[in-house]
């Protein structure tokens, strides 16, 4: 059967749980056999993708950074993307944003060379994966910031920004308005110092070595 894997937004053992509906469901609609495999994370979606070529065909679906990596390595094609919202509120990703605290004297992320730099974990993608690359365009790497400190949510990685204790921290694009009802008076002591591109929710990639009527 044609392997397909997932890496879940929500707990890993409610989709283990769904795999089997979701792999009939296909079998119904399509008469295809596929076997879908839950991993952790989307390296382990990418690695199984790109080792296509070597075993038994693997389609994945992948993050933004993912799909790139795909791409650089010419490991699939795309066939899919996923969609969230309805009407003048439909989106195919979402961008993330660098936050600072409202009078802060800062012009552009290049500006946070030496300074703090808060987060929610090494692993985050909002909130240090794809901040940190905005950081890199901008010339400056992790080893430059003067500290890297994690906190265990968003409200309060807002608050760390407005209090003075972070310079700076990594949020989703749309945190002011998602978190409203966390933040209160705290969102008016904050201030959004640049905004990526948007990068999408995940996109279905398959191998060149799955057949044109499969795909």
């Amino acid at each position: 059967p044609l392997q397909m894997v997932i890496r879940p937004d929500s707990d890993i053992k409610n989709a283990e749980n769904a795999a089997s509906d979701f792999e009939k469901a296909v079998l119904d609609e399509s008469g295809l056999v596929i076997h879908v495999q839950v991993v952790q994370r989307y390296a382990e979606a990418l690695a199984a993708l790109c080792g296509s070529a070597g075993g038994s065909a693997a389609a994945a679906w992948l993050n933004g950074l993912g799909y790139t990596a795909a791409e650089a390595q010419h490991c699939g094609q795309p066939v899919m993307q996923v969609e969230r919202g309805t009407g003048s509120d439909k989106h195919t990703g979402q961008a993330v944003a660098i936050l600072v605290k409202k009078n802060a004297n800062f012009s552009s992320a290049g500006s946070l060379r030496n300074k703090t730099f808060c987060r929610i974990g090494f692993d985050d993608m909002d909130t240090w994966l794809l901040p940190s690359l905005m950081l890199q365009a901008a010339r400056v790497t992790p080893l430059d910031l003067k500290a890297v400190n994690d906190y265990p949510d968003i409200p309060k990685l807002v608050e760390a920004v407005a209090s003075g204790d972070c310079d700076a921290a990594g949020v989703p694009a749309n945190v002011l308005d998602a978190f409203a009802n966390d933040l209160g008076k705290t969102a008016d002591q904050v201030k959004i110092l640049d905004t990526s591109v948007e990068f999408p929710y995940a996109i279905l990639m398959v191998p060149a070595e799955v057949p044109l009527g499969t795909r």
